[in-house]
């Protein structure tokens, strides 16, 4: 009997995390809508960013190997980390003029739906 409840109470606490594992590790999305849209326009537009695509993860792969090296150059780092924000942007450009829904705003992922302007930022618009 109480090895039954044991049971119960585990499936219970699996079921409610399920929904969380299901989105991913940092939230899930990420930039989905712009890869997963079935209309022509939107299968036209991967095509289209698929070089950006692969340039992004060969800069990510390559920028997370500096970062596991700590002989790594913090402004080589810093470079790799300014052309992939680059690439991004290319990306978000192209969705904007496709009128594809994109995960990355001008500034980076995640910027543009917040709460307004960041009160942290040195840099002013």
């Amino acid at each position: 009997m109480k090895a039954m409840r044991w049971v119960m109470v585990l499936g219970l606490v699996l079921m409610a995390a399920a929904p969380v594992w299901a989105r991913g590790p940092h939230g899930g999305g990420g930039m989905g809508p712009c890869w997963a849209q079935t209309t022509p326009e939107g299968q036209a537009f991967a095509q289209d960013v698929a070089p950006l695509r692969q340039q992004l993860y060969q800069k990510q792969l390559q920028y997370q190997q500096m970062l596991n090296n700590p002989k790594t150059d913090p402004a080589a780092l810093g470079k790799v980390a300014q052309e992939m924000h680059q690439i991004r942007q290319q990306i978000w450009q192209k969705a904007q003029d496709a009128g594809v829904p994109c995960g990355y705003g001008p500034h980076g992922r995640g910027m543009g739906w917040g709460m307004g302007p960041s009160t942290g930022s040195s840099q002013t618009q």
